[in-house]
This record gives structure tokens, C-alpha cells and sequence, in this order.
């Protein structure tokens, strides 16, 4: 073609063709010459994330940073689904709801939330899971002073408050509905039937989904592309018994039935052996908030409902004000190892993700105790995780266990990636600015 209009336009040059033929055989080149060079943009190779969930101020933390990572297109989030665990199944689905509402100006408003049904009617009907999580979510919402939850184990709303983000749920604005938001391990099942092998899931609470999705649908979970879990405590000792770590030993059941029962070979295990080095202090906050927002004093004179609007000033706002109530009572229970801050935990599963060169793993055949914590006492089993380290054959190896962190690098990362996220967000009108909050006084 482009020899053609060649011959033409030289053809034209010699007969002497009038400034209106050669200015359209000219053109007809040029519009020649942009089709021919334009090559279409191939689909990026990036992941496609599941998030499975129990807000939870450090999974709060980590939706904020998987959620920058999609911000730079680095990955596509394809779901997030929610789970009993540091407080009660209507409020960490709420709070990731608010999450994800909070930033809804910089992320995808189309990535679902769904919710985890009481395990009564879990496997119901519509109809019959309705009736359930409605009353259920009247029984929560109406005294969230109880801590009863799952076998028996207390959640952790000692350290994540009432409704997993430090009594700040209630100054967020919601979009979804836990009555009627699709159910977790469904979505799980169906996400991944529909993208084989394509599919990594961070998982950041205790397993019950996974393990009710493998229930369900026996060999699903090994249509995943990766499974990257934070749980159990390898040779650290347990977070809320003397042997176990808290996402275990709420659900030993299902840890167990993931972790050994399910044939899968290659899970990412962030056990607290290396999550209790990842400790956010008020200087990374720093990083992300502002120092002039860290240093000023409260002086609010606006509704509480209005404290955290989606703009930059509101979502600065909140992380701050999450990180204060997180490190007071992080501090309060000894969490810390002394450092002034707080953990997070479920952060070790993006940087696995994203920026594995922080850390090292160790192949292992790793096992889970399945005890019955009905009585969570300090002789309860339930969640104990160990490795055999005899040089005996090992035929079974399921995972590769983080064994150290370059926890440093990993947290610098992080504040960065979540500051490009919150910096993306719209700037609030000077009539509408945030005024600050004063740190170290929201632990109730």
C-alpha cells in the first residue's frame, strides 16, 4: 500500500496535479502510515487479587497498601471477602465496606465485598441466610461489648476495638449492606472457577472461608495461582495462647484442613516469627499523614459523622487517628516488644506479593494442631503450628515459611506506596478542612 501511494504521489509531482490532489494523496499517506505503526497495547501481566479478611486495624493497613498497589497498577483486585475474626462478621465486613468507601475516588467502586454468614445457615438458603444475618447483626450491633466469638476463643477486639477500627466506623460512610452482600466463600469458589489458575489470595484472618469454600467444592483451593497466608507461630511462641497464633487458633479446624488436608504444596506462610518485626512507629506515620497533622492538637467543632470525608485531609485523618488507637493498645498489651507503635501483621502478605526480595523462605512440611479451644486457656492446643526439623525424608512439604524480613525496608515500602494512595485522593475546599486530633487519646 505504501508502495502504491508512492508511485502515485511521484505520478502527480510529474503530470503537475493541482495543491488539492497532492494535499489528499499526502494525507492518505500519513493516515497510512499511523495504521500501519499502531501496535495494540497488550493486556498487562499482573496479579488478580483476592483479599480474604477481618478488619482489623493491621488488615485495614493492608487493604490500604494492596489497594495502592492497584492504584499503580500493579495488580486487579477481583474481590474482597470478609470473615469472623478480630470482632464479629457484621463489623469486619462493615469496616472493610468503609474502606474501601473512604478511597472510592482512587480505587475500583466495582471489586465486591461480601460477607460471612453465622455457620447455622452459612449452607442455607437466601432466605435462610437472611433471616440469620439479620439477627445476628442486631445482636452485634446492639452490644458490642461481647467478646464471645467462633469455638469459643475472645476475638481481639482488646486491640482492635468494638468495631475493628477503633470506634472510628462510626465517622465512615458505608455503601454496602451486610444483609444482603454475597457470601464469602462462595465468592471464593466461583472466582476461582472462573479464572483457573489465575488467582493469588492473601489471606489475613483465620481460614474458615477457604476451608468452607474447599468444604464446599473439594479441590477448588488448588485452582489458585498462589495462596499467601498470615498465620501461626513457628518457634515464637502464640500471640493468644502460649503455643498459638490468634488466625489459627480462632479456627484450628480450618487451618488445619488448608494448611494439610487440602493437597496444596505451595502456600506463603508469614508467621509471627517475622510479622512481631514489623512494628509501624509514629514516624512511619508521620510519613503518610504529614508532621504539621501528627504535631497539632484537636480542635473539632464538626459532627462526628463528618470527621473522615473521601478526600485527602479525611483519609489523612483516619489513618492517623487507627495508627493512635492501635498503638495505645499495642502498647497497653505489651505487643510491641517495647518499641512505640504498632504491628502489622497482615502487611507481610503484599510484601510477599510485591516485593518478595524483604524476605526469606524455608521449604517445610508443616503441620496444625486441630485442639478444641471451647475453654481458651493457656493450656489450649487449638492452632498450634510446628515443623519437624529432623533429617528425616519429608514426603509431604506444603509451604514455604517467611523466616526473616528485612522489616526496615518492608515498612519504608509500605508508607510510601499507602502515602502515593492517599495523596491521590481529592483535596478538601479550605470551608470543609479537617481540623487535627491529639494523639494518644482514643483507647477506650
Amino acid at each position: 500500500m505504501q508502495d502504491s501511494l508512492r508511485d502515485r504521489l511521484s505520478a502527480a509531482l510529474a503530470s503537475n496535479a493541482t495543491d488539492q490532489e497532492l494535499r489528499q494523496l499526502a494525507e492518505a499517506a500519513l493516515s497510512n502510515t499511523q495504521d500501519s505503526c499502531h501496535v495494540p497495547e497488550p493486556e498487562p501481566d499482573i496479579p488478580k487479587v483476592l483479599i480474604d479478611c477481618d478488619p482489623g486495624g493491621d488488615d485495614v493497613v493492608a487493604l490500604f497498601w494492596l489497594l495502592s498497589m492497584q492504584h499503580q497498577h500493579a495488580c486487579s483486585i477481583v474481590g474482597v471477602t470478609t470473615t469472623e475474626g478480630n470482632v464479629k462478621a457484621p463489623l469486619t465486613y462493615a469496616a472493610a465496606d468503609k474502606v474501601l468507601t473512604l478511597l472510592s475516588s482512587v480505587v475500583d467502586a466495582s471489586i465486591p465485598i461480601c460477607a460471612q454468614t453465622p455457620t447455622s445457615a452459612r449452607q442455607g438458603t437466601a432466605a435462610e441466610r437472611g433471616a440469620a444475618r439479620k439477627q445476628y447483626a442486631a445482636k452485634v450491633f446492639t452490644d458490642m461489648r461481647s467478646s464471645d466469638a467462633g469455638d469459643g476463643l475472645e476475638d481481639a477486639a482488646h486491640i482492635h476495638g468494638k468495631d475493628g477500627m477503633g470506634g472510628l466506623a462510626s465517622q465512615l460512610q458505608g455503601r454496602g449492606d451486610y444483609l444482603t452482600a454475597p457470601e464469602s466463600y462462595e465468592r471464593l469458589i466461583n472466582t476461582l472457577i472462573a479464572n483457573p489458575h489465575q488467582i493469588t489470595i492473601l489471606a489475613t484472618g483465620p481460614l474458615t472461608n477457604l476451608a468452607d469454600a474447599e468444604r464446599a467444592k473439594p479441590g477448588v483451593l488448588k485452582l489458585a495461582k498462589r495462596i499467601i497466608i498470615m498465620g501461626g507461630a513457628i518457634s515464637s511462641g502464640g500471640n493468644i495462647t502460649p503455643l498459638a497464633e490468634f488466625n489459627f487458633a480462632f479456627d484450628p479446624s480450618s487451618a488445619h484442613l488448608v494448611m494439610e488436608k487440602a493437597g496444596l504444596t505451595d502456600i506463603m506462610l508469614m508467621p509471627l516469627d517475622i510479622t512481631t518485626s514489623l512494628v509501624c512507629t509514629d514516624a512511619l506515620t508521620e510519613q503518610v499523614v504529614g508532621r504539621k497533622l501528627m504535631r497539632q492538637q484537636d480542635q473539632c467543632q464538626r459532627p462526628q459523622q463528618d470527621r473522615y470525608s473521601a478526600s485527602v485531609e479525611g483519609c489523612k485523618l483516619f489513618y492517623r487517628d487507627l495508627s493512635d488507637f492501635m498503638c495505645e493498645t499495642n502498647m497497653a498489651y505489651k505487643e510491641t516488644g517495647g518499641a512505640v507503635g504498632f504491628l502489622v501483621h497482615d502487611a507481610s502478605t503484599v510484601a510477599a506479593l510485591f516485593y518478595p526480595e524483604t524476605l526469606r523462605f524455608q521449604r517445610a512440611q508443616l503441620r496444625v494442631v486441630q485442639g478444641d479451644n471451647q475453654q481458651a486457656t493457656e493450656h489450649a492446643l487449638g492452632g498450634f503450628t510446628f515443623v519437624d526439623n529432623r533429617h528425616a525424608a519429608k514426603t509431604s512439604a506444603n509451604c514455604w515459611i517467611g523466616c526473616s524480613i528485612d522489616s526496615s525496608a518492608c515498612l519504608s515500602i509500605m508508607v510510601q506506596d499507602i502515602k502515593m494512595l492517599v495523596n491521590a485522593l481529592p483535596i478538601e475546599t479550605m470551608a470543609h478542612a479537617h481540623p487535627s486530633y491529639s494523639p494518644r487519646s482514643r483507647l477506650t
